[in-house]
């Protein structure tokens, strides 16, 4: 950092950084049992989208609506999966690591794009098949709302993950 000198001068001076704290075998050692809770997590919270998915049958635009509907309700834990692993990651300085898991983001990205679109094409069949009974419309609106604001989150928190990830590769 540079500071003005007192002198009449005005030079610039560098100032000497303060020096940085080593990091200690008890903070890393707990940055790694972060890491191991993430791929714990993001291990079973998939295994669980995955089960929810079969049987697959696409072109049935029922279970596309249930299918993206149920992957967006269930989301939150994988996302808080991959979250402390690219967080243990950063800390302890893997920049492979933290690459892998930047592009990983940025592959879930695209997915959930794809899957909005799709669901956006179930919209109005959903709407259609439940118009003669208001309870049940409301019902249907308040879960098409949901995973909108679903799918908004989940785009902005993996595109800053992503972004973040990649970032703290280069500023090492």
């Amino acid at each position: 950092m540079r500071i003005i000198d007192s002198t009449a001068s005005r030079q610039f001076v560098d100032k000497p950084a303060a020096p940085l704290r080593p990091e200690t075998t008890l903070q890393r050692d707990a940055w790694a049992l972060v890491g191991w809770l993430g791929i714990v997590f993001a291990v079973l919270s998939f295994a669980d989208i995955g089960l929810g998915l079969y049987p697959l049958a696409f072109g049935n635009s029922e279970w596309e609506f249930g299918m993206i509907s149920g992957i967006l309700n269930g989301f939150a834990i994988p996302t808080m999966a991959l979250y402390l692993l690219l967080g243990s990651l950063i800390a302890r300085g893997n920049r492979i690591g933290a690459r892998i898991m930047a592009s990983l983001m940025g592959v879930i990205v695209m997915v959930l794009v794809v899957l909005g679109l799709l669901y956006a094409t179930a919209i109005p069949l959903a709407l259609k098949s439940v118009s003669n009974n208001a309870a049940i419309d409301l019902g249907m609106k308040k879960a098409i709302l949901k995973a909108g604001i679903l799918l908004v989150g989940y785009l902005a928190l993996y595109v800053f993950g992503a972004v973040r990830g990649w970032r703290s590769v280069r500023a090492n």
